[in-house]
C-alpha cells in the first residue's frame, strides 16, 4: 500500500470520528442553552402578566401582550380542563413549548394561563448549516492530509528512483531531495552510500588492473626464465654430462640465465640478475650478450655467477664465483657431500654437482637436505634423484613460505 493511502487510512477515520464527536457535544449543549432560554421567558412572560392584574384586565391585554413577546398563543382557559395544574408548568410537545400557570385570588384558581412558543423552527433552523459546515471540514481535511501524504511520498519516491540508479550502477551523482529532517538525513546517506560505491569500484578496477598487469608480468616473467634456463637443459646434446633442474617461482622472480660450451673443456656458467622480475631479466641477457662478445671484465662486475670448467680428459675441475651460493659435489665413492670450496681432487663417473639460488637457503638447510637423499638415493641415477629431491622439496615448502625462487641445477658425470 502507497503512503499517501495508509496515511489516509490511519489519519483520515479517527480525524472525523473527532470532529462529529465535538460537534454533537457542542450541538446537544446549544441545544439545551435554547430550551432552557425558552423556559425562562415563558416563565417570565406568565409571572408577569398574573402579577397585580385583574382577570378581567389580564383578558384585554393578551393580545398586545402575544404580539410584543412574539408568541405562538397566549389565552385563559378554565382550571376544569387542567385540573393538575396548581403551579407553572412547562411541557414540550409537536415542536412547541407550553406553560401553563394558575391564576389564584384568595387561594382560589380562577383560570388557567395559557402560553405557547414555536421551538422546533429555531431549534432545526441551524441544522443544514452544522451539517454543510462538517462536510466542508472534513472535504478540507482530506485535501490538507492528501497534500501532506503527497509532500512525504514524492521525496520517498526520488529516494527509491535513486537507489534504483544506484542498484544500476550510477554511481557518485548526487542526490537533492527537500522534505523533513529524516528525508533529508536519508538523502545524505544515500548520497554518501553513491560516492563510498563509486570510489571502491574505481580502486578495485584499478586493483584490477594492476593485478593483471602484474599476472601479465609474471607469466612473460616465468616463460623467459624457462627460456634460460629449462629449455638450454633440453637443447643440451652432451654425453659427458647429465642435467635437470627444480624451479620454483615467487610472486616476484628473479632471474637465472645458464649457458653451456660442450667443448672440451666443458663450460657452465651460471649467472643471476640483479632485479626482480621481467625487467631484470631482460637486462640479464642484454648484458650476457654483451659479454659472450668479449666483455666479460663488465659483467664480473656487474653480476652474481658461478662458472664450472672440466677438462672431459683428466676429469680436472676448476670452478669460480662471485656472489653466488657455494654449490656442493656428491662424491660417489665417499658417500659423502663436499663444498666446492673444500674440493682439490678430480671428479669420477657418478658424481653429482647441484648449484642453487638463494631461495633454497630461506627453505632448508642445503647440505642436511641433499645428505638425506643422495645417502639412499644417490646409486639409483640422477632421474631417481632428482624425483624424491622434488618430493621432499615440497614438503619443505607447505610449512613455510615462499619469498624468493628455488632454482636447483642438478649434474651428474656420466663418463
Amino acid at each position: 500500500m502507497l503512503i499517501r493511502s495508509k496515511l489516509l487510512l490511519y489519519l483520515l477515520p479517527p480525524t472525523i470520528g473527532s470532529i462529529l464527536l465535538i460537534t454533537s457535544i457542542f450541538f446537544f449543549r446549544w441545544h439545551h442553552e435554547i430550551v432552557e432560554g425558552y423556559e425562562s421567558k415563558l416563565q417570565a412572560t406568565l409571572h408577569s402578566c398574573t402579577q397585580g392584574e385583574t382577570l378581567s384586565s389580564i383578558e384585554k391585554n393578551l393580545a398586545s401582550l402575544k404580539q410584543k413577546l412574539q408568541l405562538l398563543d397566549l389565552y385563559l382557559e378554565a382550571p376544569s380542563k387542567h385540573p393538575s395544574v396548581t403551579e407553572l408548568q412547562i411541557v414540550s410537545s409537536n415542536g412547541k413549548m407550553t406553560g401553563l400557570f394558575p391564576y389564584q385570588r384568595d387561594g382560589i384558581i380562577q383560570a388557567i394561563l395559557v402560553a405557547e412558543v414555536e421551538t422546533d423552527k429555531k431549534l432545526k433552523s441551524p441544522l443544514p448549516l452544522m451539517v454543510f459546515g462538517i462536510l466542508g471540514i472534513i472535504f478540507l481535511l482530506t485535501l490538507l492530509l492528501f497534500f501532506l501524504s503527497t509532500k512525504i511520498a514524492l521525496p520517498v519516491q526520488r529516494l527509491n528512483n535513486s537507489a534504483l540508479s544506484i542498484a544500476a550502477g550510477q554511481y557518485g551523482e548526487s542526490i537533492h531531495v527537500k522534505g523533513p529532517k529524516e528525508i533529508s538525513d536519508l538523502s545524505n546517506t544515500l548520497n554518501t552510500l553513491s560516492e563510498c560505491l563509486h570510489e571502491n569500484l574505481n580502486r578495485l578496477k584499478e586493483n584490477s588492473l594492476m593485478r593483471e598487469k602484474m599476472y601479465g608480468e609474471h607469466e612473460c616473467a616465468t616463460l623467459l626464465q624457462s627460456h634460460m634456463l629449462q629449455k638450454v637443459i633440453d637443447e643440451c646434446t652432451s654425453d659427458f654430462l647429465a642435467l635437470q633442474v627444480i624451479s620454483l617461482y615467487s610472486s616476484t622472480p628473479r632471474g637465472l640465465l645458464l649457458d653451456i660450451s660442450e667443448e672440451n673443456p666443458l663450460h657452465l656458467y651460471l649467472v643471476e640478475a640483479q632485479e626482480d622480475g621481467f625487467q631484470g631479466m631482460y637486462h640479464l641477457l642484454t648484458e650476457y650478450k654483451l659479454f659472450k662478445e668479449n666483455r666479460f671484465a663488465t659483467f664480473e662486475e656487474e653480476f652474481s655467477f658461478a662458472h664450472l670448467s672440466i677438462d672431459k680428459e683428466s676429469h680436472g675441475l676448476h670452478f669460480q664465483e662471485k656472489n653466488f651460493t657455494t654449490p656442493y659435489l656428491w662424491s660417489s665413492r665417499n658417500k659423502k657431500l663436499i663444498s666446492f670450496t673444500q674440493w682439490n681432487g678430480k671428479v669420477e663417473v657418478g658424481d653429482f654437482f647441484f648449484f642453487y639460488t638463494a631461495g633454497l637457503q630461506e627453505i632448508v638447510s642445503v647440505e642436511e637436505f641433499l645428505t638425506k637423499i643422495l645417502k639412499f638415493f644417490g646409486e639409483d641415477g640422477l632421474e631417481t634423484t632428482l624425483t624424491m629431491l622434488q618430493k621432499e622439496l615440497a614438503l619443505c615448502t607447505k610449512r613455510k613460505e615462499l619469498k624468493k625462487d628455488i632454482h636447483l641445477l642438478c649434474a651428474q658425470v656420466l663418463y
